[in-house]
């Protein structure tokens, strides 16, 4: 989050990508780097047991709100 955030300061744009039990601490580190509505992307928790199809598949599910905020930057 801290390396996103620093690159998204520096004009680069960026977004994190975490999953559900992170997005809270996420967010509070956002805040405490000046970036309160710093976009963070949701996805399961149960990806590190998911076979390489079904972990594709989570990503392909992403795409289109990580493609989002790149064309919103």
């Amino acid at each position: 989050m801290h390396d996103a955030i620093m690159l998204e300061q520096r004009g680069i744009p960026t977004v994190a990508v975490c999953t559900a039990d992170f997005i809270a601490g996420g967010r509070m580190q956002a805040a405490s780097l000046r970036m309160p509505d710093y976009p963070i992307i949701s996805v399961p928790q149960n990806y590190i047991t998911s076979t390489p199809d079904e972990v594709r598949a989570l990503a392909e599910a992403s795409l289109e709100d990580v493609l989002k905020r790149f064309m919103a930057a």
